[in-house]
């Protein structure tokens, strides 16, 4: 559980270099920990246990980091940080959790009517490239300290004018990469999964759809502003319009119908927040997004 806010806290200190290779350290580490008990013939147990032990060797090397960054620094402990901190910490997991289960929706409904052959095509073509998503994600992760002081010092339109800086950074990688998937999907498909699952190059082709989306993270203003409950209603909306586009496209467009709901929700969320944005930064919805 500590080594979970271990690279947020090196970019939160400005520490974007120690955050970078100490994700590449540790992962390399874990990578290692897997592969080569099983190269070796290991069974289960003997992996499981060499990842413990990895994962303990990552945990003495964030207390190391954390050790030199405060040696000499005295302790104040506030006893209402944790209330505080809960507080804003909950919703946002709560919506985490409820993403993550809107994401798995439409898989859920298809695998209710589909048969197991038609089920495997639909999942491996209801797929979001994971590069984009770690992309935006870490800009938004190494902007995140920043929003937060902007806000604090009431320079609203000076946080909008970063975070539209972003997106159009983000943009630059993104929308080429949709054009080009878009086009050469065949391609893609056969690379990633051989030419047995070519029929899923709809449900790919409708799923790439969702990557202009991720040209930013569209909460990150208001969880920098402490409005994480906002980011948590959002991810209600977008589970209650998936259920209600999955129920109305699946009886007349099948298994596309349901990459379609999924899509269209993933736009509502990002709606949703959008608006919100904009009233928290005192913008138009036109003004917020260099459209």
């Amino acid at each position: 559980l500590p080594l979970l806010v271990a690279d947020t806290w090196l970019l939160t200190i400005q520490r974007s270099r120690a955050a970078a290779w100490f994700i590449i350290q540790t992962a390399s580490l874990q990578a290692a920990a897997a592969i080569l008990p099983a190269m070796a013939g290991f069974g289960v147990p003997a992996v499981l246990g060499c990842l413990t032990f990895a994962t303990f060797i990552r945990f003495l090397i964030a207390v190391r980091i954390f050790r030199g960054e405060y040696r000499g620094d005295e302790w104040d402990w506030d006893r209402g940080f944790p209330v505080r901190l809960l507080r804003h910490a909950v919703p946002l997991g709560l919506a985490g959790v409820v993403g993550s289960f809107n994401l798995m929706l439409d898989k859920l409904f298809v695998s209710c009517w589909a048969g197991p052959a038609e089920f495997a095509v639909y999942c491996n073509g209801a797929t979001e490239l994971p590069v984009i998503g770690i992309l935006s994600s870490s800009v938004a992760a190494v902007l995140a300290p920043e929003f937060v002081r902007l806000f604090q010092v009431g320079r609203l339109q000076e946080m909008l004018a970063v975070w539209r800086s972003s997106i159009r950074f983000t943009a630059t990688a993104v929308l080429p990469l949709t054009a080009g998937m878009l086009l050469f999907a065949p391609d893609a498909v056969t690379l990633l999964y051989s030419e047995k699952y070519l029929g899923c190059v709809p449900i790919f082709r409708i799923y790439l759809l969702v990557l202009p989306l991720r040209v930013t993270v569209h909460g990150s203003l208001l969880v920098a502003a402490g409005r994480s409950r906002t980011v948590f209603s959002a991810a209600l909306v977008g589970v209650g319009l998936a259920a209600a586009l999955l129920c109305a496209l699946v009886p007349i467009l099948g298994m596309p119908g349901a990459a379609a709901a999924m899509v269209l929700s993933v736009y509502g969320v990002a709606g949703v927040l959008l608006v919100r944005t904009a009233r928290l930064v005192g913008a138009s919805l036109r003004e917020t997004v260099p459209w």
